[in-house]
């Protein structure tokens, strides 16, 4: 119900920052990614223009052929981006650090950032996720600055535990500073993914 939802947004002063849209890899196949895709942009229709963020969601086991799976996943994601911006919104991509994830190393976000380059299409970095795959925050979001158009913040132990805000060690201000410096416009999304959280 767009319509319906639109109101609810209005009344209550909100706006939308993005709508997150699922894409289970190796959890649906193709069709289901596509459906899935096609209700997001359905129950967005009251929020032109609005930002479409793809979240990688993989399943409990590891790939086998993980370069190969790359390969298809970003085809995939490619002609997702493609739809999107078909029906007349933004496309932005959202990896994890699970194990099973297709993208959480180093040598990973530069496929990512190849990717990028070569499609336009634009990056949700998430500061928690980044730091539980064992890289530098800092140095990752210098790298994607020209693709990031959606931020997402959490903390993380540096036992890879998701703590409250405000517990953790990620440099959350000298991110801002760098999206500053860059001209970043967009949202920047806090999350709370602590166990207390989940919990209540």
């Amino acid at each position: 119900k767009p319509a319906e939802l639109k109101k609810q947004f209005e009344e209550r002063g909100m706006e939308l920052a993005a709508v997150g849209v699922p894409v289970g890899w190796g959890i649906a196949d193709r069709k289901e990614l596509i459906c899935a895709a096609e209700t997001s942009f359905r129950a967005a229709e009251g929020f032109e223009g609005a930002l479409m963020s793809f979240s990688l969601i993989p399943p409990q086991k590891k790939f086998e052929e993980k370069t190969e799976e790359q390969k298809r996943f970003l085809a995939c994601l490619t002609e997702l981006k493609e739809r999107a911006e078909r029906a007349g919104y933004g496309a932005s991509f959202h990896t994890n650090s699970s194990p099973a994830s297709l993208f959480w190393s180093e040598g990973d976000y530069r496929i990512l950032k190849g990717f990028f380059e070569d499609t336009g299409m634009g990056f949700t970095p998430d500061a928690g996720h980044i730091a539980h795959g064992g890289m530098d925050v800092e140095t990752v979001f210098d790298w994607f600055l020209p693709h990031i158009c959606h931020v997402h913040f959490k903390y993380m132990a540096a036992d890879g535990t998701w703590m409250p805000m405000g517990a953790g060690g990620i440099p959350f201000l000298a991110l801002i500073r760098r999206l500053n410096g860059a001209g970043y416009r967009g949202w920047v999304l806090v999350e709370e993914e602590s166990a207390r959280a989940v919990k209540e």
